[in-house]
């Protein structure tokens, strides 16, 4: 299957995105909606199906968590980072398997995987369901207006470590998409802003916590991993050579998150003192 271009237009009231499939791709959108009215998130509505675009209702009043995990609106990204937590636990629970792909990962993805010291090859990790294949800082929102409500978008493969809109795979895919945004995976300028190691240790702690409070139990070992994978196979696919600078910036020794045992341990020590 050809990689779906990912031209969006962002309309007055609509978005128009332009995919490959737009029958497959809508089904996604409209199962993401369905979970979300059910358990109290919000994710556009599927308006239109054209020969190749979705017509999308268009969600006004959002902020990234992005924006929130830069700023100094603490019990703000506090909040949305345990609700996303939930929600990604929701959707891994409740979208429909039929007629999914499974996930496989890429040469390279692996490479990374077990780089970091992941003790198993990706592919085999358990337990699976289906992805929403993007979970980051790009695609989750929280609204302005209170109650605040986190907004899922784009529930599509993101070119990096998932291809396909309906794959069933490791839910560390996704969780480890997560973990490397809230590990500080921005760019370059917005490195400064970044919090301080002990705060993003504790974020993706709440993130975890909260997943496992309506999903599977996660291993941490795993989850990170897959945190690290995902990471490197972004920077590759956005920087070519140029990744590993970026890569590096993100996970050393100094920050001790890297290799696993080093992260691993950090977050043993933030455990044990509360």
């Amino acid at each position: 299957m050809a990689w779906p271009n990912p031209q969006v237009r962002i309309l007055e009231g609509v978005v128009e995105k332009y995919v490959d499939d737009p029958v497959c791709t809508a089904r996604k959108y409209t199962e993401v909606h369905r979970v979300g009215a059910m358990y109290g998130f919000l994710a556009p509505r599927v308006l239109d199906v054209r020969s190749n675009w979705l017509v999308l209702e268009r969600i006004h009043g959002l902020v990234s968590i992005r924006d929130l995990y830069l700023s100094a609106h603490s019990a703000l990204v506090d909040h949305a980072v345990r609700r996303a937590g939930e929600v990604l636990a929701l959707l891994h629970r409740e979208l429909p398997t039929a007629n999914t792909l499974h996930w496989k990962a890429r040469p390279d993805f692996e490479s990374a995987f077990r780089r970091f010291g992941a003790p198993l090859p990706a592919t085999t990790v358990e337990p699976s369901a289906v992805l929403h294949g993007d979970y980051s800082f790009a695609n989750v929102f929280i609204t302005v207006d209170a109650p605040q409500q986190v907004v899922v978008i784009d529930p599509c493969a993101n070119g990096g470590s998932t291809f396909y809109d309906w794959t069933k795979g490791p839910i560390y895919v996704d969780i480890g998409k997560m973990l490397a945004c809230l590990e500080g995976q921005v760019s370059i300028p917005n490195q400064l802003k970044r919090p301080s190691v002990d705060r993003v240790n504790r974020l993706q702690r709440q993130f975890i916590d909260s997943y496992q409070s309506v999903g599977s139990e996660i291993d941490l070992g795993m989850a990170h991993s897959f945190a690290y994978a995902a990471s490197d196979a972004q920077y590759r696919r956005r920087y070519g050579r140029a990744s590993i600078i970026h890569q590096t910036i993100l996970y050393n020794r100094f920050r001790g998150n890297f290799p696993l045992h080093r992260k691993l341990d950090v977050l043993g020590k933030l455990t044990s003192s509360g």
